[in-house]
């Protein structure tokens, strides 16, 4: 009788565990979507309406020189990477 409940407790135990832990991953999706995804969908509107397209293709065509072509993929890169950083919330 004791080895069914110590059963029963580990599988109560473990059915916890795993609800809860998709319901975190459940609000850290819901707020990676919210928070990242919707506003690069933002910036890369802005980015398209804003900036001419000869101008990016100038600096990242095929025949580009590496010394120009390289800073400017790094740069545009770390422009982007860092507006995606998500806001914290404390």
């Amino acid at each position: 009788m004791a080895e069914w409940r110590q059963i029963t407790e580990i599988i109560t135990f473990l059915t916890n565990l795993l609800q809860g832990s998709m319901r975190d991953l459940g609000a850290y999706l819901a707020a990676h979507v919210l928070l990242c995804l919707v506003t690069a969908f933002y910036i890369a509107v802005l980015m398209t309406t804003l900036i001419a397209k000869d101008s990016v293709t100038r600096f990242l065509r095929r025949n580009t020189p590496k010394f120009v072509l390289y800073p400017a993929a790094a740069l545009a890169g770390s422009v982007l990477s860092v507006s995606q950083q998500p806001i914290s919330a404390g």
